[in-house]
């Protein structure tokens, strides 16, 4: 009898010593949650955001992508409780007439604190409203110079003074077509793929282009030269109403010259790059309307300038990815983030 009792009466120490040990781990585990809630209005005048949209909390853990939770809003309000190890990011997410709307990231840090993320959504139009672009930049990224190809990415900045969401026409939902660079051979644009479409010479964009902050929409485009010449003369053209237009190439690897609409400005550094390495850089004098723009000649394609790894053939091309992150760190921002919110 005095064996059998010492049983339940060691299982009994045992939970008497462990219950610390578990009152802690239990502590740990709840601090490692956070806490979301926030409000979801309407920015479009005589239109309420409806309740019941699905907000939902994307976890980033390192390449993998899921939702941590999700809840439906309700009066306009929405609560959710996810947890947050010490790899993970939250990105705060809801769609509104299909249109996708993120809110800032949560880090790991903020395990254990409330956060508050609020949403601004937009009523949609497939009527056109006044857009314009406040800045075109275009990007020399690679060169293969066997191959006689050239590489440029193009950032353009288009602001939208309505209050609506524009998602361009019925036909394609098309809000930007985009007049690419003479000689392209092959274009597209940084997120889903099939929201871009390359016919005759436009590039077609599929993008909704918000009110308030610009969006910003990147296309890259592959460029072939005459293997005779030593200079390519690249055409910008605006597709809207244009504030400015840059054009920018690595100083070493070829040389910018302005034909016509532009001046040279001062060199750029290079994001992301070396500490030494510089854009050269060409803009234009004035705003340009639809279907004007600035003619830039680069020169030195021939090879007698220095080589470096991203302007030589087998790959260069193929490997642009590298070479935007010495040249464009706010490209490559803008395809990861487009990566990681979309998988």
């Amino acid at each position: 009898m005095i064996r059998r009792a010492a049983v339940p009466l060691a299982l009994a120490a045992c939970v008497v010593l462990a219950a610390p040990f578990a009152l802690r781990a239990t502590v740990e585990a709840q601090a490692a949650s956070v806490q979301v809630s926030g409000r979801v209005t309407s920015g479009t005048a005589g239109v309420a955001a409806p309740d019941g949209l699905i907000v939902r909390l994307i976890a980033l853990d390192g390449s993998r992508v899921s939702t941590a939770a999700e809840t439906a809003t309700r009066d306009g309000r929405y609560a959710l409780t996810a947890p947050l190890a010490a790899e993970r990011t939250l990105v705060p997410y809801l769609a509104y007439e299909s249109v996708d709307y993120f809110g800032d990231p949560i880090a790991p840090t903020a395990a254990g604190a409330p956060a508050q993320r609020d949403f601004l959504v937009y009523a949609t139009t497939r009527e056109a409203p006044a857009l314009a672009i406040t800045s075109t930049i275009v990007t020399l990224v690679a060169i293969d110079r066997q191959a006689r190809q050239l590489g440029f990415t193009r950032e353009d900045t288009v602001a939208n003074p309505s209050d609506r969401v524009y998602v361009g026409s019925a036909e394609g939902n098309v809000t930007l077509r985009i007049p690419a660079p003479d000689g392209t051979v092959e274009a597209g644009g940084a997120g889903a793929p099939e929201a871009f479409r390359f016919e005759r010479g436009l590039l077609a964009a599929s993008l909704p282009i918000r009110p308030g902050p610009p969006t910003t929409v990147v296309t890259r485009y592959l460029v072939g030269y005459d293997a005779a010449a030593n200079t390519y003369r690249l055409r910008v053209t605006a597709p809207l109403p244009s504030e400015r237009i840059s054009v920018r190439v690595p100083a070493g690897y070829a040389r910018l010259r302005a034909a016509s609409g532009a001046v040279a400005a001062p060199d750029e550094p290079a994001a992301g790059g070396d500490a030494g390495q510089a854009l050269q850089v060409v803009r234009s004098t004035a705003s340009t309307p639809p279907g004007g723009g600035i003619l830039v000649d680069i020169v030195g394609l021939s090879g007698r300038l220095q080589s470096n790894a991203l302007t030589e053939a087998g790959g260069a091309l193929a490997g642009s990815l590298l070479a935007l992150v010495v040249l464009g760190g706010s490209v490559l921002a803008a395809l990861r983030w487009r990566a990681g919110t979309t998988a």
